[in-house]
């Protein structure tokens, strides 16, 4: 809405100048004010600030979109990891305790054999 209000303003001070600069004699008494030179260059002046002012809520709106992006992307990657730390703790290293659990029962029979 802020650009599109901008934009408005933008092209009034645009519609200003014009008819400032192309027909100031020919608008009627109750607009003259609209051809005043006096007016004009505070006119330009106040359409180069909007457009400046457009850019920089342009860049700002783009920082923003970025952080609250950058924070979702660290969330979810969070989660991601928690994941597959859990699901690889069930099917790797619980699996791979058991068998190894299994070999110590195993080469401790066999060495009770053996002495």
């Amino acid at each position: 809405m802020w650009q599109y209000l901008l934009v408005v303003a933008f092209v009034a001070g645009l519609a200003w100048l014009a008819v400032g600069l192309l027909m100031p004699d020919r608008l009627p008494q109750s607009l003259e004010w609209l051809g005043d030179s006096a007016t004009l260059p505070w006119v330009g002046l106040m359409t180069a600030s909007v457009l400046g002012l457009g850019a920089l809520s342009g860049i700002a709106s783009r920082n923003f979109v970025e952080l609250g992006a950058s924070r979702e992307r660290e969330r979810l990657e969070r989660e991601m990891r928690r994941r597959v730390a859990a699901v690889s703790s069930t099917m790797v290293v619980e699996p791979v305790e058991q068998e190894l659990k299994r070999h110590h029962a195993f080469y401790t029979a066999l060495r009770d054999l053996s002495v």
